[in-house]
């Protein structure tokens, strides 16, 4: 019964550490492993399961305008672009319906698009304003409805406001450029068609992504929850050691975790996560960057 009894005394003492382990283990090869290129081509299938569903809701407004149960009244109608514009607000899509050559109708003003895309000889990406666009272009006797689908912002300035950003909820962030044509390396965007759209390519295929450095952030400071939660347990438990033993063996071990279970993502791949930039507190009259304090 006794030895049973130290048995559990052992194991409540130590599960704490052995967690804590398991933990900084995760964060480890997490950040070992986990790299940009490793979810790129389910980012590259999200992207184009995206431009597929946008291109479903454009082209379902577009046929509804080169409708012939609709005349051109109707098709022009002031509160027929009200309704229009209401419906693509948001979206990150904008329609242009010309007659003949002559623009008549724009749902986006931030879009200088004045001059009427050839069907033949359209591009497949197209540059207008400040971003990149998908266009589609249908037409009817002497209507024509152009398409554009945003893919990226592109500000000649930016600050943080204006952010070169790829459309909303498209997985894409610092970490993918975006080009015109395909290319070595490159992978290829089309439409729901199977045309070429545009093309993909990770800047950095060893860089983290920002998910995953909060992720593993999170799990090493868990773990060294873990382990202080163990500290106590064990100062706790053996209070009548010699105090040097006392504070010598569970430090040592703290010390032992934090250099040799992270290696070598302890500091660096922590200290890029915008908790520590100066871009947010080195002008801070409170609070001074949090990397200063390391």
């Amino acid at each position: 019964m006794i030895m049973n009894a130290d048995k559990r005394k052992i194991r409540c003492l130590w599960w704490p550490l052995i967690v804590a382990f398991l933990f900084y283990v995760l964060s480890a090869a997490g950040s070992k492993l986990i790299t940009t290129s490793t979810f790129s081509g389910i980012v590259y299938r999200h992207v184009e399961n995206v431009l597929h569903r946008k291109e479903q809701y454009l082209e379902k407004w577009m046929q509804i305008i080169l409708s012939e149960d609709i005349t051109d009244e109707q098709r022009l109608h002031a509160e027929t672009g009200k309704y229009l514009r209401k419906k693509l607000a948001g979206k990150e899509m904008a329609l242009f319906i010309y007659q003949q050559d002559s623009l008549v109708f724009w749902s986006d003003n931030t879009i200088p698009l004045k001059k009427l895309i050839p069907i033949k000889s359209a591009p497949s990406i197209i540059f207008a304003g400040n971003g990149w666009f998908v266009p589609n272009i249908k037409t009817s006797q002497d209507i024509t409805v152009i398409g554009l689908i945003l893919v990226k912002h592109h500000y000649p300035v930016t600050n943080k406001f204006l952010k070169q950003e790829f459309f909303k909820r498209s997985w894409l962030g610092s970490y993918f450029n975006l080009f015109s044509v395909p290319g070595e390396g490159m992978h290829a965007i089309h439409d729901r068609e199977g045309n070429y759209c545009f093309s993909l390519k990770v800047r950095n295929p060893d860089e983290q992504p920002l998910f995953w450095k909060w992720m593993a952030f999170a799990l090493f400071c868990i773990g060294f929850l873990f382990t202080f939660f163990w500290l106590i347990r064990f100062l706790r438990q053996n209070h009548f050691l010699h105090p040097f033993v006392l504070s010598a063996f569970p430090i040592s071990v703290v010390i032992l975790f934090a250099l040799i279970i992270p290696g070598r993502i302890f500091p660096h791949n922590f200290f890029t996560l915008p908790l520590f930039s100066p871009f947010y507190f080195a002008l801070a009259t409170w609070c001074p960057s949090i990397g200063d304090l390391f």
